[in-house]
């Protein structure tokens, strides 16, 4: 044997160790905790800065709102306002990928996530080592672009572009953008279980790497060539889609097992992956907080580990098979991020992913190069969304779990990974524990004996959302909403943010709240009623309450919407009550026929293991003096402080006569109003009453029990 092979042979049989691999993973992702929980990376930038130049990574126009992905001395988003349509038009015919410009404006960090469970936003953007905002006055442009691969994925995007139907989903497949698919169809998409076939990953790098190799070897081209050929093209698009993780971890894959096979190191696919693992984290720590990462490898690790399962050739049946043990591995994952689950989407998968990795996605491809088949991919589209639409409507085996621990995520991994074990040994009643763990979860919400009163942050609004103990009820108080402006058709969004859809309903669902039992509108301002239409429609509320006032506009539109939903609603006024499983709710004012729409706001006191608690909507001091005339309501716990702390309302004699121990302002950060007044903030400091702001303590929850109360709020 020659010197040369020996420590190659050495090479292999180490490499053959299962342990090798195990235990660098442990010990890689320990690494990556520590760094990035006791050394994160800080910024570059001081803060202070009115100029950033850098070259534009990415670009993205949504109606008349710019966003730029700016490289400087380190990545920055920037945004910018356009304030015309020719100044709209202008830019785009401007400004490219690579270009160096020069930004003007105020940086800022961005924003912590406001309300307890829910996406955070400062978190994703530091994973991503970005760390600040800036909101841009002015752009210049310094120098065109020179780069050659921005070059390449400036000409992909305006091919994409250019076509007719179906640019979203060429820039899906192509670019990793999913921004121009609209939120119902992605919601769609998310209720039945599907949305992973969206984003750029290991099906998709399989279908190209395989197809070119099948091609290149048809064209009789060396094994190695093919093979370099083949890496440099997936290289290339994993560029397009900006070195998405799921991506990046597909190609480091296909390329580990090109390695593995050309010199023979047989090691296990399954050490492949964990050495694309150690390879990625190592890179770039913040890797292991990826979302699509994390779904990208546990589901191909659990394909991996149980492929024995996958034994016949059937297509449909190892379908079935492959769908069934991807939805397990993914299942605690979707849990925790999503807080529901489709437990039809195993079949479900059975007709999308043959519809989209047989059809739709070549066929984007085919398009990119060949346009005239663009009518025919929109065709097919649109009938997939459609069936979409259908499917998701009916919400068949759609349930919602509360967000779990980490420690449930956990104990759910060991169920499935032992069921899936026993499953390999022929024992199928082991599939019991699974429904069994579900069914546990799906109770989790009725153990818990506490009462919840939580203030949620709406921004320059209302919104008070009260969980009784066992999930006998939950009540939501107001539900916040924006005053729209009139915009031309070229400044509205293609992708707009409502409250309800992307906080309220995620977060009844993060609690495992299915139902809202009486939602209480107490007046008819749109800060206090505006989100109220679009949670009825996509959220199951069994009754609404209304004040007794003449009715204006709004009110009179949420009565119509109410009769077309078939959902029942009464008027309360003074003396008023509804009781909710031994939950008292008091209406206190009794006069509602005032003109100013505030002081017609429905009043509501209510007691918590003796602690009383006021919640005050939006009256003004005349009414308060009303209250304290008319009703015994000293000593309270707890105020909801009038009208977002205007100078109307919260005068001294009602402070004095309430006494609160805490006051919650539900108020927007920097709003048009200048809410709260400083007079307000200063009556409730010299009386010493603890006081809590949405606008700088977030959502704020109050967790009332036998021991006592527990506040938290989202900034603490």
């Amino acid at each position: 044997m020659g010197l040369g092979k020996v420590p190659l042979l050495r090479l292999r049989i180490i490499l053959l160790s299962d342990w090798l691999y195990i235990l660098t993973s442990i010990s890689v992702l320990i690494m990556a905790l520590v760094i990035t929980n006791y050394f994160p990376r800080t910024s570059k930038y001081k803060g202070t800065e009115e100029d950033i130049i850098g070259y534009i990574n990415h670009l993205q126009v949504d109606g008349n709102r710019l966003k730029i992905e700016l490289i400087g001395k380190e990545k920055v988003l920037v945004n910018y306002i356009f304030t015309t349509e020719l100044e709209k038009i202008k830019f785009l015919k401007a400004y490219y990928l690579g270009d160096t410009i020069k930004v003007s404006g105020k940086l800022t960090r961005p924003s912590n996530n406001t309300l307890f469970n829910l996406f955070n936003y400062q978190k994703y953007l530091s994973y991503h080592h970005i760390f600040y905002l800036m909101t841009a006055e002015q752009i210049t442009k310094l120098k065109e672009n020179n780069k050659l691969h921005y070059n390449f994925k400036q000409f992909i995007i305006n091919r994409i572009t250019s076509l007719n139907y179906s640019t979203a989903y060429l820039k899906v497949f192509i670019v990793g953008d999913k921004n121009e698919i609209s939120p119902a169809i992605q919601s769609g998409y998310q209720s039945i279980g599907v949305v992973h076939l969206l984003a750029i990953s290991g099906m998709h790098i399989n279908l190209l790497g395989g197809g070119l190799l099948y091609i290149l070897k048809k064209l009789k081209v060396k094994e190695i060539s093919r093979y370099l050929i083949v890496i440099v093209f997936l290289f290339s698009y994993v560029f397009l889609t900006s070195y998405s993780a799921s991506a990046m971890r597909a190609f480091l894959f296909f390329l580990l097992i090109f390695i593995n096979r050309y010199y023979f190191f047989n090691i296990k696919l399954i050490n492949l992956l964990l050495t694309t693992f150690i390879i990625s984290v190592l890179l770039k720590p913040t890797l292991i907080y990826d979302v699509g990462l994390q779904f990208s490898y546990i589901t191909t690790a659990y394909l991996l580990l149980f492929k024995s399962l996958i034994t016949t050739r059937h297509y449909l049946i190892n379908l079935f098979i492959t769908s069934f043990i991807a939805f397990l591995a993914s299942l605690p994952l979707t849990i925790y991020y999503f807080y529901q689950i489709n437990l039809f989407s195993i079949i479900y998968n059975l007709f999308f992913i043959p519809l989209i990795t047989i059809i739709i996605f070549p066929l984007s491809l085919i398009t990119l190069f060949l346009p005239s088949c663009d009518y025919l991919l929109s065709f097919l589209i649109k009938l997939m969304e459609e069936i979409t639409l259908i499917i998701s409507n009916i919400k068949l085996g759609t349930i919602i779990l509360s967000k779990p621990t980490i420690l449930v995520v956990v104990i759910y991994y060991i169920i499935i990974t032992y069921v899936f074990y026993m499953l390999t040994k022929g024992r199928f009643k082991a599939l019991l524990y699974l429904p069994l763990i579900l069914f546990i979860h799906y109770l989790s919400p009725n153990f818990n004996p506490n009462t919840i009163l939580t203030i949620i942050d709406v921004n320059q609004g209302d919104a008070i959302l009260l969980q009784l103990p066992h999930n006998q009820g939950n009540i939501l108080i107001d539900t916040g909403g924006f005053y729209s402006f009139t915009r031309e058709k070229w400044q509205l969004p293609k992708r707009s943010f409502t409250l309800s859809n992307n906080l309220l309903i995620p977060y009844f669902k993060s609690l495992g709240i299915r139902q809202i039992d009486y939602l209480i509108i107490t007046h008819g301002h749109i800060d206090h009623l505006g989100e109220s239409s679009t949670i009825i429609d996509n959220f199951p509320v069994r009754a609404v309450i209304l004040n007794k006032a003449p009715n204006n506009d709004l009110i009179l539109g949420l009565i119509l919407h109410l009769k077309q939903r078939k959902i029942p609603y009464a008027f309360k006024g003074g003396d008023g009550t509804l009781i909710v499983n031994n939950q008292t709710l008091y209406f206190l004012n009794p006069h509602q026929t005032h003109f100013d729409e505030n002081d017609n706001s429905l009043v509501i006191y209510t007691t918590i293991h003796k602690k009383g608690i006021l919640l005050t909507g939006d009256i003004s001091s005349t009414i308060e003096n009303n209250l304290i005339n008319q009703y015994h309501l000293n000593n309270l716990y707890l105020l909801k402080v009038a009208h977002h702390g205007s100078i109307t309302s919260t005068s001294p004699t009602f402070l004095d006569k309430t006494a609160p121990q805490y006051a919650v302002i539900s108020v927007g950060l920097n709003n048009r109003f200048n809410h709260p007044h400083p007079l307000v903030i200063n009556r409730l400091k010299e009386r010493s009453i603890k006081t809590y702001l949405t606008s700088l303590n977030g959502s704020i929850k109050y967790i009332f029990s036998k021991r006592g109360v527990t506040i938290k709020t989202t900034s603490s």
